[in-house]
């Protein structure tokens, strides 16, 4: 794990979960199974961020997703400028 925070989380979380007298085993596979979670839902999120990467690279959906965006912030602005009068 490169998140150490998720590491505290284990080390904290994983001995309640062992029945009795905690063995390393039993932690050792609590833990396995928590990364084997974890790969398992990061393997399609990457998957989709691949093919959202190679649907971004297009420049017209580039184009029209700044424009969006862009859109959205004028919108937000106006919107705020506006709440802030009244």
């Amino acid at each position: 794990m490169l998140n150490p925070k998720a590491a505290l989380f284990l080390i904290a979380l994983v001995p309640r979960f062992v029945a009795g007298e905690p063995a390393l085993g039993d932690a050792l596979a609590l833990s396995l199974i928590a990364v084997a979670g974890a790969v398992l839902w990061f393997l399609p999120v990457a998957d989709v961020g691949g093919a959202l990467r190679r649907l971004l690279a297009r420049t017209a959906v580039l184009k029209a997703v700044g424009g969006l965006t862009g859109t959205a912030l004028i919108a937000l602005g106006v919107n705020l400028a506006v709440a802030g009068r009244s």
